[in-house]
C-alpha cells in the first residue's frame, strides 16, 4: 500500500507545477552582418544553448562589422556548423573567435560537417590567435580546419589556439595547419600557458605549423597536455619542431610524429628544465623527424621526469642522438624499438645524463661513432636491452662508451634475441667484441672479446655484438600462431618447435616447400637459410549440448545447440542444413560468446512432426552433425488461465500513470525556444 500511496503523491506533485521545456535556438547566417547580429544577440542571454549554421562564407574585413569582440560569453554554449563554408578574418585583431566564460563547439560530433576558420596569412602579423580561451571551453570535430593565421607582436603569440586560464581545448578531430608564430615565436598551432590550462587531442592532425623559437605545433609552459590519438606532421621550430615544453605535464599516447624538424634541438619534442615539466610517452611513433644539432626525435635538456615506453623511433636524424639526445636530465625508456636512425655520434641514443633502458631493442641504426648508443659523463643501465646489428663507419658499431662515463651496465650478448650481419654473413650473438677505429671488427678480423663484467668507469669502449656464422630458419605458419626464427650454427640442426595453433584446424607437420609436398627432416643438417611451411587439416566438430532434444509445436521456445568449435567460426557466416536443405539465416542466430546456434520458434513451428537432421558447415570447411525431434502440437491448452483480478495491479497503475502524464503534458508551459 505504501507504493501506491507514494505513486499518487508523485502524480499530485506533477500536476502542481508548470514544466518549462528548453531547446536549442538555431540561427542561419549568410554574411558577416547576419553573423555578428547573432553573436550580439547571443551575448544578451546567459547559460543558454545556440547553433549558428552558415549558409555562406563569412568575411570579416572591417572593424566596424565586429560586435561583442566575436566572443562567446555569459556561460552560453554556441555550436558553429559550417556546411562547407568558412569564417575568415583579414583584420589584425579583435575579430577572431573567443570563448570567455562560455563554450564553443566547432562542427558536428559525427564529423560530417565542413568548416574552415582562418586568418589572412599574408598580413604582417596579427595580435591574437584564431581561437582564444579564457575561462572557456572549445571542442572541435573532424571536418573543421583552423589555418593560415600569422601571430606577431604579442608577448604570447600562439597563432592557432591560445588556451588561457581555467580553460580546455579538446580536439576530437579536424586539422590545424599553416599557422605561423613570429614575434616572440612560440606555439605555431597551440599555446598552453597557465596552470589551469588544458589541451586534449583525441584525433585529427596538426601539420605545417611553425614558430621561430619554441614549439612549431605546441608550446607548453604550464598546465596539462594530453595527446591520446592523432598526428603531428611537418611542423618546424628552432627548439622542438612539434612540441616545446618548459613546464606542466605532457602525456603522449597513440600519437605519430612524422617529418617534424628543429633548426637546433628536438626535431619532434624539446623538453626544457625551466619550470620542471613532466613528460610521459607511451605507444607513440617517431618517424623521419630531424634536428640540425641534437635529438632528431627528442631532446631532453635537463628534464628529470621523462619516461618513454612502447614507442617506435624510425628514420630520425640529427648531429648527435639520431633518435634521442639526453642532456643534464634523466630518461627512463622501456620496451621501445629504435631502427634506421642516424647521427654522426649516437645513431639511436646519445646520453650524457642518467639513462635507464629496459627491454628496448636498438638495431639497424647508423653513425660514425656509437651507431646504437653513445654514452658519456653519466650512468647508464642497459642490462636488459638488446643492442645489435648497428653499423658505425669509424668505431663502436653498437656501443661507444667514453672515458668520462661514470658507470655502465650492458646485457650479455649471448642473452640478446636476434642476429647480426657482418661481411654479408649472418651471425649469432655470443660476445661483445672490441671495435676501435684502429682495429675494426669483422668476420675476417675477430677482435678481442669483452665480457660485460669487465666494463668499468674510466676506460673507453667501442663494442660490437657478434658471434659465429649461422643459418636462419624461418617458420611460415600459414595463418597459425607465430613462431620466431631459429638461428642455427653452420653444420647444426634445427630443433622442431612446439606445434603452432590455428582456429578450426589441426596441425599436420612442417614441410620444406611452399607447395607442401616434402616433409622436413629435423635430423638433417641445415644446408643454408631456409623457410619451413606448416600444413593444416580442417577440424571436425561435435555438438556438446542439445543433440537429440525435442521441440513441441506452439509450446516450446527456441532450441539451442552448443559446439566444440572455436568462437571465431561463429562470426563469419556458417551455413545450417536441416534435412539436407539450406536454412535461411533469418531462421536462426549464432553466438560466439558461447559457441552456439539457436533455431527460432517461428521456423520450428513450420517443420513437420518427426526427427530431423542438423548439419552445420563452418567457413573453414569443418562441420558438425546432429538430430532433433519435432512433436505434434498439444491437443489441450488449458494451461493458459486468465490472471486473477488484482494480479496485475501494478500494470494497471502504470497505465493510469501514463494517462495522468498525458494530462500533465497539456499543462506544460509553451516557453519553448525555436528548434
Amino acid at each position: 500500500m505504501k507504493k501506491i500511496y507514494y505513486f499518487f503523491v508523485a502524480l499530485i506533485v506533477l500536476f502542481s507545477f508548470n514544466i518549462r521545456v528548453k531547446a536549442l535556438t538555431k540561427y542561419e547566417v549568410s554574411d558577416v552582418t547576419e553573423y555578428f547580429d547573432k553573436i550580439q544577440e547571443i551575448s544578451t542571454f546567459s547559460n543558454e544553448q545556440f547553433v549558428i549554421e552558415l549558409t555562406g562564407d563569412i568575411l570579416i574585413s572591417s572593424s566596424s562589422e565586429v560586435k561583442n569582440n566575436n566572443a562567446i560569453t555569459n556561460g552560453n554554449e554556441v555550436t558553429i556548423i559550417g556546411n562547407g563554408h568558412s569564417i575568415k578574418c583579414t583584420l589584425d585583431s579583435n575579430c577572431r573567435l573567443k570563448a570567455s566564460n562560455g563554450t564553443l563547439i566547432l562542427g558536428k560530433q559525427d564529423g560530417t560537417d565542413s568548416l574552415i576558420i582562418e586568418g589572412n596569412g599574408d598580413l604582417s602579423g596579427t595580435s591574437e590567435s584564431l581561437v582564444t580561451l579564457s575561462n572557456g571551453n572549445v571542442t572541435m570535430y573532424d571536418g573543421v580546419i583552423l589555418q593560415n593565421n600569422l601571430g606577431n607582436g604579442m608577448a604570447v603569440a600562439g597563432a592557432g589556439v591560445y588556451v588561457g586560464e581555467n580553460s580546455t581545448f579538446t580536439m576530437e578531430g579536424g586539422l590545424i595547419q599553416n599557422n605561423v608564430s613570429d614575434g616572440p615565436g612560440i606555439g605555431g598551432a597551440i599555446i598552453v600557458n597557465e596552470s589551469t590550462s588544458k589541451f586534449i587531442m583525441n584525433g585529427g592532425e596538426i601539420k605545417n605549423n611553425s614558430s621561430t623559437q619554441y614549439g612549431g605545433a605546441i608550446y607548453q609552459e604550464a598546465g596539462t597536455v594530453i595527446l591520446n590519438k592523432g598526428k603531428f606532421t611537418n611542423n618546424t621550430s628552432m627548439f622542438g619542431g612539434a612540441i616545446g615544453i618548459l613546464g606542466g605535464e605532457l602525456n603522449i599516447y597513440d600519437v605519430t610524429f612524422e617529418e617534424n624538424s628543429a633548426s637546433y634541438y628536438g626535431g619532434a619534442i624539446l623538453g626544457y628544465l625551466e619550470y620542471n615539466p613532466t613528460i610521459t610517452i607511451d605507444g607513440a611513433t617517431f618517424k623521419n623527424n630531424s634536428a640540425s644539432y641534437y635529438g632528431g626525435a627528442i631532446m631532453n635538456y635537463g628534464v628529470s621526469n621523462l619516461t618513454i615506453e612502447n614507442s617506435t623511433f624510425d628514420g630520425n636524424t640529427s648531429s648527435g642522438g639520431g633518435a634521442i639526445f639526453n642532456y643534464d636530465g634523466s630518461i627512463i625508456t622501456s620496451k621501445n624499438k629504435f631502427t634506421n636512425n642516424y647521427a654522426p655520434s649516437g645513431g639511436a641514443i646519445y646520453s650524457q645524463a642518467p639513462l635507464t633502458s629496459s627491454n628496448d631493442i636498438i638495431t639497424n641504426n647508423t653513425a660514425n661513432t656509437g651507431a646504437g648508443v653513445y654514452l658519456t659523463k653519466s650512468t647508464a643501465d642497459l642490462s636488459t636491452t638488446d643492442i645489435y646489428n648497428n653499423k658505425a663507419t669509424t668505431k663502436g658499431n653498437d656501443i661507444y662508451i667514453t672515458t668520462t662515463a661514470i658507470s655502465t651496465s650492458i646485457k650479455d650478448a649471448s642473452l640478446m634475441n636476434g642476429y647480426a650481419t657482418y661481411d654479408e654473413t649472418n651471425v649469432n650473438l655470443k660476445n661483445w667484441f672490441k671495435d676501435d677505429s684502429s682495429n675494426r671488427y669483422s668476420l675476417s678480423n675477430i677482435t678481442e672479446a669483452v665480457p660485460t663484467s669487465s666494463i668499468t668507469a674510466g676506460t673507453a669502449y667501442s663494442l660490437t655484438a657478434s658471434g659465429d656464422a649461422i643459418y636462419i630458419v624461418k617458420f611460415e605458419t600459414n595463418g597459425g600462431s607465430r613462431i620466431n626464427d631459429d638461428l642455427v650454427e653452420i653444420g647444426g640442426k634445427v630443433s622442431k618447435p612446439t606445434d603452432p595453433t590455428k582456429d578450426g584446424y589441426t596441425f599436420v607437420n612442417w614441410y620444406s616447400d611452399a607447395e607442401l609436398n616434402t616433409e622436413y627432416d629435423f635430423d638433417s643438417i641445415v644446408p643454408n637459410d631456409i623457410t619451413l611451411y606448416a600444413k593444416w587439416e580442417i577440424s571436425d566438430y561435435n555438438i556438446i549440448e542439445g543433440d537429440g532434444q525435442q521441440y513441441q509445436i506452439d509450446k516450446d521456445n527456441d532450441i539451442t545447440f552448443k559446439f566444440n568449435a572455436p568462437s571465431s567460426l561463429f562470426e563469419n557466416g556458417e551455413k545450417i542444413y536441416i534435412d539436407d536443405q539450406l536454412v535461411d539465416s533469418s531462421n536462426y542466430t549464432s553466438s560466439s560468446s558461447d559457441n552456439s546456434i539457436t533455431l527460432k520458434k517461428s521456423y520450428l513451428n513450420s517443420l513437420s512432426a518427426k526427427q530431423h537432421t542438423l548439419k552445420v558447415v563452418f567457413n573453414n570447411g569443418g562441420s558438425a552433425n546432429g538430430t532433433f525431434t519435432v512433436l505434434e502440437k498439444a491437443s489441450d491448452d488449458k494451461g493458459n488461465i486468465n490472471p486473477k483480478t488484482g494480479d496485475n495491479i501494478y500494470a494497471y497503475l502504470m497505465l493510469l500513470a501514463l494517462s495522468s502524464f498525458g494530462l500533465v503534458l497539456t499543462r506544460i508551459s509553451k516557453k519553448v525556444y525555436d528548434l
